[in-house]
C-alpha cells in the first residue's frame, strides 16, 4: 500500500487563481499533495496524488473524446473513490459535462432510488451513464425504458480506445451539473460553468476559509453533494491541499473514524451537516484517545435555516 500524500505541498500555494478546473489540476500535479481514501476502520485503502490524478484523467479523456461530442452530458455515479475523481476530471479534459449522481443507498429503498434516477435521466439528457460494476444491474433496471447506455467504470477507464486529442473546457464554457437532493421535490439539475465553479472555489479558499500552507482537509460527505464535491474535492484540488476521505456509509457505521483521521493526520478543516457532529457524540464511548487541537475550521451546512 502506498503511503498517504503529505500535508506539505512541496511547491508554492496558489489559492484558486485558475480559470478552469483543468488549469487548477495542471498546477496541483506539480505538488506532492493529493487525495487519500480510508476504510471504515481508518485504514488507508487508496492514494491518488494530484500528479497521478492528472495523468489518469488525461489518459481517460483520450478515450472519452471518441465516445461523444463536446458538451455531451454524462451521468456519473458519485462514489468516494479514485475512479470517480479520475472520471470527473477526465470529463473536464474531454469537454464532457459530468453530472454526479447518488449511489443506491438513499433512504426510501431501491424503488425510491430508481424513481429518482429515472427523473434525473428524464431531464438530464445524458449521453451515457458511468457506474461502478457493483450497481450496474440496479441502474440498468431503473433506466430500462431509456436509450441511455450504462457503462461500468472499468469499461470506460480501460476498454475504450484512445482516439483523439483532448478538448479541455475553456473559461467561458460548461463545467458540470449539480442536482438537488430531491428530498422535497423532483431532483433539479443546475449547470455550473467553469467561471462560476472556479469563482466559488476561489471565494472558499481566499475569503471564506483562508487556506494556508499547513491546511489539510478531511471529508465523509458524498460527492454528489455540493459540499462534498466543491467544498471537499474541488477546493482541495484548486488549492493543492491534501484531503482525506471516508465513504459516507462507512461514516454512518463508524463516525468516530472521522475524528480519528482529524487527530492522526492533523487535519485543520472539515465539513458536515449538524447530524454528523451529533452522530459522533451519540456514538462516542470515550475509549479512543483523540487530539483535535489541529482543527481550525469545522464547517456546518446543509440544514434548513429555522
Amino acid at each position: 500500500m502506498n503511503t498517504q500524500t503529505p500535508t506539505a505541498r512541496g511547491n508554492t500555494l496558489i489559492p484558486g487563481e485558475f480559470n478552469t478546473l483543468t488549469q487548477g489540476l495542471d498546477y496541483a500535479a506539480s505538488c506532492a499533495t493529493g487525495l487519500n481514501f480510508y476504510t471504515a476502520r481508518g485504514k488507508l485503502r487508496a492514494v491518488l496524488s494530484y500528479a497521478d490524478l492528472r495523468r489518469k484523467a488525461m489518459e481517460t479523456a483520450g478515450r472519452l473524446v471518441g465516445l461523444a461530442e463536446k458538451n455531451a452530458r454524462i451521468g456519473l455515479i458519485a462514489t468516494t473513490s479514485p475512479d470517480f475523481a479520475v472520471l470527473f476530471f477526465a470529463c473536464q479534459y474531454a469537454g464532457l459535462v459530468p453530472a454526479p449522481l447518488p449511489l443506491p443507498v438513499t433512504l426510501g429503498g431501491r424503488d425510491f432510488y430508481e424513481r429518482q434516477l429515472q427523473r434525473m435521466a428524464d431531464t438530464g439528457d445524458f449521453y451515457a451513464l458511468f457506474v461502478p460494476a457493483s450497481v450496474e444491474n440496479i441502474v440498468s433496471s431503473a433506466l430500462n425504458d431509456h436509450d441511455t447506455p450504462v457503462m461500468t467504470f472499468e469499461d470506460v477507464l480501460y476498454e475504450l480506445p484512445i482516439r483523439a486529442e483532448l478538448r479541455s473546457f475553456e473559461a467561458d464554457e460548461l463545467c458540470y451539473i449539480q442536482y438537488s437532493s430531491g428530498s422535497s421535490s423532483s431532483p433539479r439539475g443546475i449547470i455550473g460553468t467553469q467561471e462560476s465553479v472556479t469563482s466559488n472555489c476561489r471565494a472558499i479558499i481566499q475569503h471564506g476559509l483562508k487556506y494556508n500552507e499547513t491546511d489539510r482537509g478531511t471529508c465523509w460527505l458524498p460527492m454528489y453533494h455540493d459540499m462534498g464535491l466543491v467544498g471537499c474535492l474541488l477546493a482541495s484540488v484548486m488549492s493543492q491541499m491534501t484531503a482525506d476521505f471516508i465513504d459516507p456509509q462507512d461514516f454512518t457505521r463508524r463516525p468516530v473514524t472521522w475524528l480519528r483521521l482529524i487527530s492522526e493526520n492533523k487535519c485543520t478543516m472539515t465539513y458536515s451537516p449538524t447530524f454528523g457532529y451529533e452522530l459522533c457524540v451519540l456514538r462516542w464511548r470515550g475509549d479512543v484517545e483523540l487530539d483535535l487541537s489541529s482543527l481550525r475550521i469545522a464547517g456546518i451546512g446543509g440544514d434548513m435555516v429555522q
